[in-house]
């Protein structure tokens, strides 16, 4: 949606999608133990590391825009959870299997990426090998 107020009362009627979309707004964020925080933490590590000034001036930066983006994954995610309906329909949405499915994948391995992210680096190791001689 374009309107972040459309999504104020989604607990109400769609429990399950709210559910799912705040674990991937939080992994937006970068919250741990969800996927994106291993993500976030390569990046701080990546410019930290060489201990320059610029460096740091980045991991600053990179820390404010993450507060920032967590300030606003969280006001949609109040909208979802706290906020009434905005037309009053509270009418359940039916929600097709293979969207559930396709839903619970991506949230599965959103928190299993966030509990071991070697997984990746795993996957990634395996298509270098077979693609590289």
């Amino acid at each position: 949606s374009g309107e972040t107020s459309s999504f104020g009362g989604l607990f109400e009627y769609a429990p399950g999608l709210t559910v799912v979309m705040t674990v991937f707004l939080f992994a937006l964020a970068g919250i741990p133990p969800l996927g994106g925080w291993f993500a976030k933490f390569v990046v701080f590590r990546a410019v930290v590391l060489p201990g320059t000034g610029i460096g740091y001036a980045l991991a600053v930066l990179i820390a404010v825009n993450s507060v920032i983006a967590l300030f606003y994954y969280a006001r949609i995610a109040q909208l979802m959870w706290m906020q009434p309906v905005p037309d009053g329909d509270r009418s359940p949405i039916r929600v097709p299997p293979s969207l559930v499915g396709a839903l619970a994948i991506c949230t599965i391995v959103t928190m299993l990426f966030g509990v071991n992210p070697d997984i990746v680096g795993d996957v990634g190791q395996f298509a270098r090998l077979s693609v590289a001689p």
